[in-house]
Formats: structure tokens, sequence, C-alpha cells
């Protein structure tokens, strides 16, 4: 399951919660002060399955963290982006570099932000620090060029290639069931 797949998921669940917590309480402030026993019954039930709902949320929210949550000790995306990072704060310090050496360390740098295009991306996580690294943390465009491409299509297929309208209609489907 995919990070998108999962928060979707998890959200749709949210909102099906809400809305039975919604129907419980105007059960209760409706029927609860009444000697009704099957009122009483249905209420009980109700609280059940709103039980089960937060069990299932709660189920869901493990395997959204799960499916985020960066790897301990972090990923090879993370280790190449916290070194692109630390060149880059490097070369805009006063390093007393001649122009020549400026010139190659940057090129250098510019190597390691290519190199790390060609690295998978585990999680959102990875994705997030795929694209900092390729732009040196912004100080260049993501482009046209076939590494953008490259990053665009591997964004796509880690959600799922699902898009926010599908999340959407997922989430209207869902709080229905």
């Amino acid at each position: 399951m995919s990070y998108f797949d999962a928060h979707c998921k998890t959200e749709s669940e949210l909102h099906t919660v809400g809305a039975l917590l919604c129907i419980l309480e105007m059960a209760a402030f409706d029927h609860l002060t009444q000697d009704d026993a099957p009122i009483a019954s249905g209420i009980i039930n109700l609280i059940q399955v709103v039980a089960e709902r937060v069990k299932k949320v709660q189920e869901l929210l493990d395997a959204e963290y799960d499916v985020g949550r960066p790897r301990p000790g972090g990923s090879p995306i993370a280790a190449l982006h916290r070194e692109i990072v630390r060149r880059n704060t490097f070369l805009n310090g006063d390093h007393g570099l001649s122009e020549d050496d400026f010139e190659a360390y940057n090129m250098e740098t510019v190597a390691l932000a290519d190199r790390i295009v060609d690295l998978p991306a585990q999680n959102a996580d990875d994705m997030l620090r795929k694209i900092m690294g390729y732009t040196i943390n912004g100080d260049h465009d993501l482009s046209e060029g076939d590494r953008a491409q490259r990053i665009f299509a591997e964004a796509r297929a880690l959600i799922g290639g699902s898009s926010v309208a599908e999340c959407t209609e997922h989430q209207l489907h869902r709080v229905g069931a």
C-alpha cells in the first residue's frame, strides 16, 4: 500500500467515525432518557460499531506511519541529501577556496545531486529528499529534463498513480461503506 493510499483510507475512516459519533450523539439525546430497551440496545450496538471503526483507524494510521516513516539510520537518499546539504552550506560560506577549487567542488556537488535521481525512493521522506537533493535545496530548478521526468514518474508510482481527485472520490465512497 502506498503512503497516499494509506492516507486516503485513514482519512475516510476518520470521516466515517465522525459520522457515526454524530448519529450516536443524536440517538443518545433523543432516546437515552426514555426507558426503551430496543433503543438502548441499538445505541449499544452503535457504540460497538464505532469502537470497531476506531480500531480500524488505528490500524490504518499504523500502516500509514509504517509506509511514510523513514527507516532507522536513514536511507541512502537521506545520506546523500545530507552530504549535498553539507557541501552546499560549505560553498555558501567563507570557504577560502580558489575560483578553480570552488568550481571543482561545486561540480562534484552537482554530480551528487544528479546521482541522487538514480536511487530508489522508499517513502515520501525519500521522495522529498530526492527532490531537495536534486535541486540542491531549491538553489536550482526542477527542470523538464530527463532526470526531472524520472523524478516525476517515480513520485507518481510512489503515491500509487492516484490523483487528489481520485483520493477525494475514494473517500466519498468509503464514508458510505
